[in-house]
């Protein structure tokens, strides 16, 4: 191989102020060597080579370093090598073992505890110790080992017997002597980056004394609480089930005298189930319930005596509710059979009536400032547009705060009145806003026609904005009559059949139905008008309609409503019948008459 890197280490204090590499090369002119620690390229002819770098980016003792060597003018070679950076003695750090603290006494309750402090040199960077190897020498020769990452431990827990290489368990006095005496601890810090002799080790001293000969009683255990799961009785005969309920007793015992828990569960009508007898400690225990009701559940731990009664009491006990299992959200228990039933809701409270004309005057309010507001831009739009631009923009500005009103009070009835205004009043503003989008529509139609000759096209635009408003106004008001039930009646079906047939008037009776067409319930079907007994109060001519029957401004809405995906209802059909009576378009019946007259 024609380059080797033997070793990288470093001087001068921690970390390093500088890194003595070196190494070997053959059949190489020359060798450059650069390193991670150092930006510089270093160059050597000599076979048998060295650098000693400066440690410009403050590599620490311990850290990984990497070092490129290549070959120039000769066998061309590149060797790279991770090095760990081993630091001199300069540094190495002073383990300081505290004197043990030792608890108790032998035979068994002795505890010693241990405890070392690790200190560097000034100038030197602290560096943390990978491990702590701890151990213990007993009077009789006898020695422990144990590792760990702290610089403290005691006596207790799993030590390593150095002659068997067996964990075990370290007690005072240690097998083969009688009783106390004196012992030995050592503890040596294991510091990645440093020499073997850097690691620094201490020694220390402890005595563990005889128990004196005297009897001390041993604390009683006590129970300090229970714990249950819960669950419930189903009482109906077709689906008897009882509750099974898990308890479980948190007992306290330092001493380990438990032998066992005696439970009473305080239902005698379970028999021979209603005790157990030295239960586990720690196993909870289960019962069956097999009726609703109330239980004191006791729990009374076992012991073997003499001892001392200084943590509580040696039972407990806790009141379990076994309640009964809930029916369904529409059903209700019946009290004689145990069953299940329908439950009859309570009837719908209504709010007080003046809460609701309230309700139903700031709905019409709010509707009636829109339109003024729609009306009011579309007249400063042709002012304008025809003769005085500032007071069109006057109009204009009045208009949008009337809106900005209108539609606060809107939002007003929506946060507060939607749940609480009368079906009657929202199904006649449905067809209020369904009338108005039809009117927006023609006019925006008509100024889109006059923009020809005059510049009515911004006119045009309001106008289809008012009829987007009122459409947006339009759905969300019939969602709120949905919620509250005023379109549940008859959604899709036809009404029922009315008794006569003839013009666009109400039937004669005041007891006939108003409405004698119907919807079909199908989207692909198209919408018939039935002839209706008398005439509209207003017919206004309509291109096309010549010679056919007149429709009615109800059916005009109702089809444009349906076209939308809304439902038609009965409600509805009776306000389509009342907007028939009052506007059609077509021709008049008597038209044809007079004209033969003539």
């Amino acid at each position: 191989m024609p380059i080797t890197i033997d070793r990288a280490s470093g001087t001068g204090g921690s970390p390093p102020t500088v890194i003595h590499v070196e190494g070997t090369k053959a059949d190489c002119e020359q060798l450059r060597l650069v390193c991670s620690c150092n930006e510089l390229e270093f160059v050597s002819t000599a076979n048998r080579w060295s650098f000693d770098i400066p440690n410009d980016k403050n590599c620490p003792c311990g850290s990984e370093i990497t070092i490129t060597a290549r070959c120039v003018g000769g066998a061309p070679s590149d060797v790279t090598e991770i090095l760990t950076l081993v630091c001199d003695d300069t540094c190495c750090p002073t383990l300081t073992l505290m004197p043990p603290t030792v608890t108790g006494c032998a035979p068994n309750t002795a505890v010693a505890s241990f405890a070392a402090t690790l200190s560097f040199p000034p100038n030197c960077s602290p560096v943390p110790p990978s491990s702590f190897l701890w151990t213990l020498r007993t009077p009789n020769g006898k020695r422990f080992q144990r590792i760990t990452s702290g610089p403290t431990t005691d006596t207790t827990g799993s030590w390593k017997d150095i002659a068997t290489n067996a964990q075990t368990t370290v007690q005072f006095p240690v097998t083969g002597m009688s009783g106390g005496g004196t012992y030995g601890i050592s503890v040596e810090a294991r510091i990645p980056g440093f020499d073997d002799s850097c690691n620094p080790e201490d020694v220390n001293h402890f005595v563990v004394l005889d128990c004196p000969n005297i009897t001390v009683p041993r604390t009683c255990p006590s129970v300090q609480g229970i714990v249950a799961t819960s669950d419930c009785v189903e009482p109906d005969p077709a689906k008897t089930k009882a509750a099974n309920i898990s308890f479980a007793a948190t007992v306290l015992d330092p001493a380990r005298l438990a032998t066992g828990v005696d439970w009473d569960f305080g239902d005698p009508n379970s028999g021979s189930a209603n005790t157990i007898s030295g239960a586990p400690v720690a196993n909870p225990v289960t019962h069956s319930f097999s009726q609703a009701g109330t239980y004191t559940v006791k729990a009374t731990v076992r012991f073997p005596m003499p001892c001392m009664q200084t943590l509580g009491n040696d039972f407990a006990t806790i009141t379990a509710v076994v309640p009964t299992c809930p029916c369904a959200s529409d059903e209700m228990r019946d009290a004689a059979s145990g069953k299940c039933v329908k439950s009859t809701p309570p009837p719908p409270t209504t709010p007080p009536r003046t809460s609701l004309l309230a309700c139903d005057a700031l709905l019409w309010l709010a509707l009636i400032l829109i339109l003024l507001s729609g009306v009011l831009a579309i007249v400063g739009c042709l002012i304008a547009a025809l003769s005085n631009p500032f007071v069109g923009a006057v109009i204009g500005y009045i208009a949008l705060a009337i809106l900005a009103v209108g539609l606060l009070l809107y939002l007003l009835w929506w946060a507060i009145c939607r749940f609480l205004t009368t079906c009657a009043v929202l199904l006649s503003a449905l067809d209020f806003m369904g009338a108005l989008i039809a009117i927006f529509g023609v006019i925006s139609v008509i100024l889109g026609i006059i923009a020809i000759w005059y510049p009515t096209v911004p006119c045009s635009v309001a106008a289809i904005v008012n009829c987007a408003l009122w459409g947006l106004l339009l759905y969300i008001t019939y969602r709120i009559a949905l919620a509250v039930g005023c379109l549940t009646a008859n959604p899709s079906g036809p009404p029922p059949p009315a008794t006569s047939s003839g013009g666009l008037g109400s039937s004669g009776g005041a007891g006939a139905p108003r409405r004698s067409g119907s919807l079909s319930a199908g989207p692909a079907q198209s919408i018939r008008v039935a002839e209706r007994r008398g005439e509209a109060r207003h017919v206004i001519p309509f291109p096309g309609r010549t010679g056919s029957s007149p429709v009615g401004l109800g059916d005009v809405i109702t089809r444009g409503t349906r076209a939308m995906g809304l439902k038609p209802c009965r409600p509805c059909h009776e306000r389509a019948d009342a907007l028939n009576r009052w506007v059609a378009f077509g021709e008049r019946s008597d038209r044809p008459q007079r004209r033969a007259a003539s």
